[in-house]
């Protein structure tokens, strides 16, 4: 355990230390997510509201997928950014050979990048997401109709997405260690982009209740999924596959 949280620390600092990155994701996951609720809003939440006799449910059903959308956009910013260059730029550096060198096995390695990547993401994640909710709730639904909340919209949003994001996470680096971090990044995202349009038409569609439970075991299933390849992956890095990937 030791040894994974001082491989994280490490490979935190690698992925952080330039401000100018970090502020420019802050500012693009600001300006999208602002989108994202700026236009749930106004065509969606907004005409509820308006109406002679608004419905809850369904003013529940458009803000958890504001909600589902601002989390799965922000994580994939956080994926695209930390995840491909600091892993390149510290295969180039020849980091993982040294940190191989040490009596520290593949695992814990893989373990450590892949929560470097996840760590910023989950913050970024958690801080808009719950920025969206309480800004929608006190200033558009409290003033109309009280507060409204839904324990599944919670579960859904600010711990299944969080899950799924770090089996995601953990298997793009499980590529780039093995393998090259790029494929790993592209996967990760037509993934997120395709859940997350498929998520949205289909709840447009009024075919689930995204603040319901069967969005939420909808997106269960999926992180189960994902967490089976993830340990699938498991026995296949071996020092070996890491040190000779070094080159690619």
């Amino acid at each position: 355990m030791k040894s994974i949280l001082l491989m994280t620390s490490i490979h935190l600092k690698n992925s952080l230390r330039s401000k100018a990155i970090t502020i420019a994701i802050l500012i693009f996951t600001l300006a999208f997510a602002g989108l994202i609720n700026l236009l749930g809003y106004h065509f969606f939440i907004a005409p509820e509201l308006s109406s002679p006799a608004p419905d809850p449910g369904r003013i529940l059903h458009i803000l958890s997928l504001i909600l589902y959308s601002t989390g799965i956009l922000s994580l994939g910013l956080n994926l695209n950014v930390f995840s491909a260059r600091p892993m390149m730029k510290e295969k180039t550096q020849r980091i993982y050979e040294t940190l191989l060198a040490a009596p520290t096995g593949p695992v814990p390695l893989w373990v450590s990048r892949g929560l470097a990547v996840f760590l910023p993401g989950l913050v970024l994640s958690l801080f808009f997401t719950s920025l969206s909710m309480i800004s929608i709730e006190v200033f558009f639904i409290i003033p109309r109709l009280g507060f409204l909340l839904s324990p599944w919209l919670i579960v859904t949003n600010f711990i299944t997405v969080s899950l799924m994001y770090l089996f995601l996470t953990l298997i793009t680096q499980f590529i780039g260690l093995a393998h090259n971090p790029i494929p790993g990044v592209v996967l990760a995202n037509v993934f997120m982009s395709g859940i997350l349009s498929v998520m949205i038409n289909l709840g447009l569609r009024e075919i689930f209740n995204a603040a319901a439970w069967d969005f939420a075991l909808i997106n269960l299933i999926i992180t189960a999924v994902l967490g089976i390849l993830m340990l699938t992956f498991k026995p296949l890095l071996t020092k070996e596959r890491i040190i000779l990937s070094g080159g690619n």
